[in-house]
């Protein structure tokens, strides 16, 4: 099983390391990805975005290795006895010692419980006129007590609160996101987010389990010669053509992808998405889904996006 990659470093000019007072780091810092990382600039002054501790790049300058691999973020070994998901391999679980700690980490919006995902269009909140309607609207309302298997002991389940919210509310912020824990519906697991976004490109079959997904909009067209809101938009999403699929398609309503923002002119987003995987004529497809199931994510985590996903 894979480790888990660090999808940026933070870097600051002026921090030394200590966990007594990386709320100053938090307040100053500039989140850069390996390709945008400065040897002569940045030299010892990148830290990892979870647990703070000093990273390294390897290879320090080329950005490739010998043997072909990509550049990437490193722990120090000289800080390997602070617990970070990083150090963890890809897939494996984040427990927690009681229900006590697991409700901190709620709290502290470490872990996120989520009940289900919006079916309408929230309600707008009072704001100013000058801010974006985009965060206005409100993406997170509490759900119900859930019994949640987090435990580090077998069989036992902790009754956590939970979220209904969207996969909007997933995007926004999602540098920070991608460091939480979520608890999906119908799970058995709480996993980092950046574990739970399936590749689109790398699906091969059919899947009858909801699950989330990210890929990039190759091409987005409003279906049927008069251009109603009612009618299909199909929105194709980069794809590797496995299982011997021609491609793959969000395949909803021109009205619901136009309040998310997709449209004709969406090609090179990248967009996430909760739900089925179906056979599409000699493609694939995700359909039916609900507002909250869909999002396109802001430009300005595309570099992320990029270090993290071969799309």
């Amino acid at each position: 099983m894979s480790s888990r990659k660090i999808p940026y470093a933070m870097y600051s000019d002026n921090w030394t390391y200590s966990i007594e007072n990386y709320s100053e780091l938090l307040k100053n810092y500039e989140a850069v990805t390996s390709n945008e990382y400065i040897h002569d600039v940045m030299y010892e002054k990148i830290f990892c975005p979870k647990c703070f501790t000093p990273l390294t790049r390897r290879p320090l300058v080329e950005s490739r290795s010998r043997n072909n691999v990509l550049a990437y973020f490193k722990h120090l070994p000289s800080y390997s006895h602070i617990n970070c998901m990083y150090r963890a391999s890809k897939g494996e679980g984040l427990n927690y010692v009681n229900e006590e700690e697991a409700k901190e980490a709620v709290d502290n919006e470490q872990l996120v419980v989520i009940d289900s995902f919006m079916k309408e269009v929230p309600k707008v909140k009072d704001v100013d006129d000058d801010e974006d309607c985009y965060d206005s609207l409100i993406e997170d309302i509490d759900g119900p007590t859930t019994d949640v298997s987090i435990s580090r002991h077998t069989g036992e389940k902790f009754s956590l609160p939970s979220k209904v919210t969207s996969v909007r509310a997933i995007c926004r912020n999602f540098s920070k996101n991608l460091h939480k824990g979520y608890y999906l519906p119908n799970s058995n697991i709480a996993l980092p987010l950046s574990d739970l976004l399936n590749d689109v490109s790398d699906i091969k079959a059919e899947d009858n389990d909801s699950k989330l997904y990210i890929g990039k909009i190759t091409r987005s067209d409003h279906q049927g010669k008069e251009k109603r809101d009612n009618n299909i938009r199909m929105t194709f999403l980069s794809f590797r053509k496995g299982g011997g699929y021609a491609d793959f398609c969000i395949k909803e309503e021109h009205s619901l992808q136009a309040k998310h923002g997709i449209n004709d002119n969406s090609v090179g987003r990248y967009v996430i998405f909760y739900g089925k995987i179906e056979e599409s004529g000699v493609g694939l497809c995700v359909t039916d889904l609900s507002y909250g199931e869909l999002s396109l994510l802001p430009k300005k985590y595309n570099t992320i996006v990029q270090e993290l996903y071969d799309l």
